[in-house]
């Protein structure tokens, strides 16, 4: 039941760290995010660009929060939205902003499994140590 994930890669863009200069409220950087849904094969795909400090060894990891049940948000202007809540994770066991940055592309195919459509999607950028996280909110292309 819920978000049924068919396809998941994970590439590093860069071989070379990203000098990157982040403020305080700016970390950790959020996430660059294409969502696209194809109606006539029930299918959707995201592409999720991410900053990881480069001193993170291992590979990101994606989690489906609540089983992919939307979350109601509140985004600018009051407007009221249902989301999928999406969030990448690493752990940097630092606590100071770090520099150096490597770029990781994330493809996901996914369908729906007793759940319904929606038109957003929030996606999240978290370090589980500290846990700091950012999000991005992008609304789902049909196609």
């Amino acid at each position: 039941m819920g978000v049924i994930i068919s396809n998941l890669t994970f590439s590093k863009i860069n071989q070379i760290p990203l000098t990157i200069n982040v403020e305080n409220d700016e970390y950790p950087i959020a996430p660059l995010v294409f969502a696209q849904g194809i109606t006539a094969q029930k299918v959707y795909k995201l592409q999720i660009v991410v900053y990881v400090p480069s001193n993170v060894i291992n590979t990101p990891i994606l989690r489906v929060l609540n089983d992919g049940k939307p979350v109601a948000l509140t985004i600018p202007q009051d407007q009221n939205i249902l989301a999928r809540n999406f969030i990448v994770e690493y752990d940097l066991s630092e606590t100071e902003i770090p520099k150096e940055y490597n770029a990781w592309n994330i493809n996901v195919e996914y369908y729906l499994k007793n759940l319904k459509p929606v038109n957003y999607i929030l996606t999240h950028l978290q370090d589980i140590d500290p846990k700091t996280s950012r999000g991005t909110v992008t609304t789902v292309q049909e196609t």
